[in-house]
């Protein structure tokens, strides 16, 4: 796998993300917007509404769950995009050093530069950069940032039944 076909690859799954992104945005828009429709239609009838939707005693297993999915999400982008580097690395095939060494001459290089090129291209690998498991990094973030704020609002749940 080329790096222009593992960008292409990359910037696929950013697309099919971010398109899954907004439609999970619109739907969540209409819900709230049909639900904000139902209020007002109750209040002009003079039915008594309730303000919140959600018990406060499950609130907390919210931010756990969501958490866990994003650590996971994260972790299993991480270990897939790293194998995908393991599989793909291979030593640059003898055909793209002479390539490059012709560009090398035709940009200006001196036949000792092209001949050191050559001579340390050796170690150079094809294929995508271990780096790009870091990718994972952000939603492992996200979900360790959820899992905190779970951690604290469980101690303050426990404080405020104590007192």
């Amino acid at each position: 796998m080329s790096a222009e076909t593992a960008f292409q690859g990359m910037l696929l799954l950013v697309v099919v993300f971010l398109a899954f992104l907004s439609l999970i945005l619109f739907l969540r828009h209409r819900e709230a917007l049909s639900r904000h429709q139902e209020r007002l239609a109750a209040l002009e009838k003079g039915i008594a509404v309730p303000l919140a939707d959600t018990q406060p005693s499950k609130l907390p297993r919210i931010y756990l769950l969501r958490g866990l999915q994003w650590l996971f999400v994260g972790f299993s982008i991480s270990l897939v995009l790293l194998s995908m580097s393991v599989a793909n690395r291979r030593p640059i095939s003898l055909e793209a050093k002479i390539d490059r060494a012709q560009i090398l001459k035709a940009r200006g290089a001196t036949e000792e530069q092209v001949r050191e090129y050559m001579q340390s291209a050796g170690d150079e690998m094809d294929g995508m950069p271990f780096a790009a498991a870091s990718i994972g990094l952000v939603p492992m973030g996200v979900g360790l940032a959820y899992l905190i704020f779970y951690r604290k609002e469980s101690q303050r749940a426990e404080e405020r039944q104590a007192k």
